[in-house]
């Protein structure tokens, strides 16, 4: 696609309660990611990817607690977002959310 960035990739570990992230590799549809990290309620950086396929990267162990799995990720860009991704950082600063 002309003027949309290129994809980005990565790999992530997942521990759900069912199997909906094995099924939506399957069916390479695409899913919605958020990785954050934070330090107290007004510190943090969260990063969402709108637009996510997945490859199984490894076999799932399903058991009593849920589904594990490890998958290997590519990001798009999302035309409903306008956007692959958005990083918001929350500190102690006044007016420091930026999206």
């Amino acid at each position: 696609m002309r003027g949309c960035p290129a994809p980005r990739s990565g790999s992530a570990a997942a521990r759900a309660a069912d199997s909906t992230l094995l099924t939506q590799a399957q069916d390479n549809a695409p899913a919605e990611f958020a990785f954050g990290y934070t330090i107290d309620a007004n510190r943090s950086l969260t990063i969402t990817l709108h637009e996510v396929y997945l490859a199984l990267a490894k076999t799932p162990i399903e058991g009593p607690a849920g589904v594990e799995a490890s998958f290997a990720f590519r990001a798009a860009y999302n035309a409903t977002a306008t956007r692959m991704m958005t990083v918001v950082l929350r500190n102690q600063q006044q007016a420091s959310e930026y999206a």
